[in-house]
């Protein structure tokens, strides 16, 4: 058995794959209050993940957003001491980049929440009903996808994937890099 988990600083979905059987189901999500103590909902987080995840049963769990990608420090933050109160309270967890599981399932790393929505929909219509339009859940499930295709040999060991660049940066290192050379740098930036 294989769960995802996709979490958020107020929020904590989990998505289990029963591989033997190939059935499915979702395990519920809990919501904390932004006004509540951070510690109870840490422990919270905690507390759920190790009562309905068994330690025998891998748990994939997204890497926290960090360095110049995060938009809000404080969210970053948060989002980090929830990854940390997940971790904590199962002993087989595995770490991956966002954009890994969605290259390795999805076939983008960079693909947005509706891309990934229509590739559940379209490839594994039974989890995706199972998901009941919950975005969150369709991340679960994804991340436990990847998580099953690792643990089966189908995918390499999550590496995190490079970041796109814009084109302006693209030309300005493309120019840098011809005048180092001594060329012009004309041309069109690929």
């Amino acid at each position: 058995m294989t769960v995802g988990c996709d979490y958020g600083s107020r929020r904590l979905a989990l998505f289990r794959l029963e591989t033997a059987e190939g059935f499915t189901f979702t395990l519920p999500k809990i919501r904390r209050k932004q006004w509540e103590d951070r510690p109870a909902a840490l422990r919270s987080f905690a507390l759920y993940v190790a009562e309905l995840v068994p330690d025998s049963e891998p748990l994939w769990l997204e890497a926290a957003i960090s360095g110049r990608t995060a938009n809000n420090l404080d969210t970053a933050i948060k989002m980090a001491q929830t990854s940390g109160a997940v971790c904590g309270a199962h002993t087989l967890t595995y770490l991956v980049h966002q954009a890994t599981w969605k290259k390795g399932v999805c076939g983008d790393g960079h693909a947005d929440k509706a891309a990934v929505r229509t590739w559940l929909d379209t490839h594994r219509p039974a989890l995706a009903e199972a998901c009941r339009g919950d975005q969150d859940l369709y991340d679960a499930a994804c991340i436990a996808l990847f998580g099953r295709s690792v643990a089966e040999g189908r995918l390499e060991v999550p590496r995190k994937l490079q970041r796109r660049r814009s084109r302006p940066v693209l030309r300005a290192r493309q120019c840098a890099d011809a005048e180092r050379a001594g060329t012009s740098g004309e041309g069109s930036v690929p």
